[in-house]
């Protein structure tokens, strides 16, 4: 577990406390995080925890979570499958406790290459074209390296308009597709999978 982190409103009258419910190692937990972690609840809850700061639950290229590619495909997840994190959340919600999303948007990984052999194909994990992008949702001054590689990702997009990420592709935030899908996705995240709320990751970079 990470150090609780503390709010208090201005006016006293209610307060949050949230703890993050994993570290950078919890994805090679044995049995898998989610059904390590709902064992805790019971202490979790009767220490006065508000909020639950949950992992990146899609798949993903790092097993963190912060490389993410197909967005839906929840049971792909390191930390484990989709059935298990509804439980663990059911769980929480059923001792008083809300589920925060740690939700990475600014940046994706592609599912396969384009003709040109660039990775900008993408897909969203589902059976129709939800979040299936190309080229044209990447940001066009968008460049990825692995170790000492630079590489172009084809991207046809806007300029970034925010910090360069560089680790994959920088999706464009003014693609009205995008903003459509990926609010789509989030809605789904909290009407099927049950989270209250979320916290965005490299936020900078938008």
């Amino acid at each position: 577990m990470s150090p609780l982190l503390h709010h208090h409103p201005p006016n006293n009258d209610s307060f949050t406390n949230i703890v993050s419910g994993f570290n950078w190692e919890s994805s090679k937990k044995k049995g898998g995080s989610y059904n390590f972690l709902i064992k805790s609840i019971p202490e979790i809850a009767a220490s006065g925890i508000t909020h639950v700061w949950l992992p990146p639950p899609s798949h993903s290229a790092s097993s963190e979570g912060y490389l993410p590619g197909r967005l839906y495909d929840l049971d792909a997840s390191q930390y484990g499958t989709q059935d298990e994190l509804k439980t663990l959340i059911k769980e929480f919600h059923s001792n008083g406790i809300q589920c925060v999303a740690d939700i990475v948007i600014n940046h994706r990984t592609a599912e396969r290459q384009d003709s040109d052999g660039r990775w900008n194909i993408f897909e969203g994990g589902t059976p129709d074209d939800r979040l299936d992008w190309d080229h044209s949702c990447i940001c066009i001054d968008d460049i990825t390296k692995s170790g000492d590689t630079t590489t172009n990702s084809g991207g046809t997009g806007n300029p970034d308009t925010g910090a360069d990420f560089n680790g994959a592709p920088d999706i464009d935030h003014l693609n009205t597709r995008v903003q459509r899908e990926l609010s789509d996705w989030m809605n789904w995240l909290k009407t099927e999978i049950g989270f209250d709320g979320w916290r965005f990751d490299f936020a900078r970079g938008y």
